[in-house]
């Protein structure tokens, strides 16, 4: 059976149209979920049109953190129904689209993950064995950075009331 029998098959069972978003997760050809995919899902729901239901066969290990939404919001407007199937890893970013679906049908082998948003800025720190390299920064690290310096700061405090008389 080749890949679109396989793809009729799940929409003749699903009740659906079917689109199928894989990232790579080999090295050295990883790739993730990103902005630029949104154009290329749009035109696939151009072709299509209005559907009761929309199938998105989903494998990522995740990618930016925004995608998603406009992602989600993109298949939503051409369809009541939304279901995410996941054969086997949707995480980061990808379950953040799976979070977004109606329905999330899922292998024995189907992940979902924690969301570990992260930011990229000029800024951001360097690597220091490739100082070109800008590191992202996860949004949990700069809530714990911030977080620690309030602790600090209530010590700093509590030191001053107990040594000033």
């Amino acid at each position: 059976m080749d890949r679109e029998e396989i793809f009729k098959k799940i929409e003749n069972e699903r009740g659906s149209r079917l689109i199928t978003y894989i990232t790579g997760d080999r090295n050295p050809f990883t790739t993730q979920i990103g902005d630029d995919v949104v154009p290329i899902i749009n035109r696939h729901l151009e072709n299509i049109g209005i559907q009761k239901k929309i199938s998105l066969f989903l494998f990522t290990r995740g990618g930016d953190m925004l995608a998603p939404l406009r992602i989600v919001k993109l298949i939503k407007s051409h369809t009541n129904e939304f279901e995410v199937i996941i054969p086997l890893f949707a995480q980061s970013a990808g379950t953040m689209i799976a979070i977004g679906a109606n329905t999330i049908i899922m292998g024995k082998l189907g992940e979902l993950s924690p969301v570990d948003p992260k930011t990229g800025h000029p800024f951001n720190p360097r690597n220091p064995d490739n100082p070109k390299q800008v590191l992202e920064v996860s949004v949990e690290d700069l809530n714990s950075y911030f977080m620690l310096g309030a602790c600090l700061r209530m010590k700093i405090l509590k030191l001053k009331t107990q040594y000033t008389v």
